[in-house]
């Protein structure tokens, strides 16, 4: 898949939220020279795999109409089929708006690390 504008300056958003390539690098289970190459544009293509390991880092900070948001929310890694986005538990619904309360910056901060427990978990399932 093409690098696109979108997807450098969401890695760029998350890279300052994360505060640093090498902690982004390894919390996406990239190596920090592939990482460098996508922001210098010396790499202009991204691979599907990598680019699996990048999304739960990056979606919050793809716009709406962002190519690889939308790929992914038709064939999304965490969907099963079973959650109804409608009826909430009760459980959702106090995460949520406890979430809502939370500043934007610490929102950002939280979800990019429940995505990454939840990237480990589908793996750690696939794995048994």
């Amino acid at each position: 898949m093409k690098i696109t504008e979108d997807i450098l300056n969401a890695m760029q958003s998350a890279i300052d939220v994360i505060g640093s390539q090498s902690e982004f690098a390894k919390r996406a289970n990239i190596h920090s020279n592939t990482l460098t190459n996508y922001l210098t544009r010396q790499t202009q293509t991204i691979k599907e795999e990598t680019l699996d390991k990048l999304y739960p880092l990056i979606a919050p900070f793809l716009s709406e109409d962002s190519e690889a948001l939308k790929r992914r929310s038709v064939d999304s890694k965490f969907s099963t089929g079973e959650f109804d986005f409608v009826e909430l538990t009760s459980d959702e619904k106090i995460l949520l708006e406890a979430f809502n309360e939370l500043p934007k910056s610490m929102r950002e901060d939280k979800l990019i690390e429940i995505c990454s427990l939840a990237t480990q978990e589908v793996k750690k399932r696939k794995k048994h």
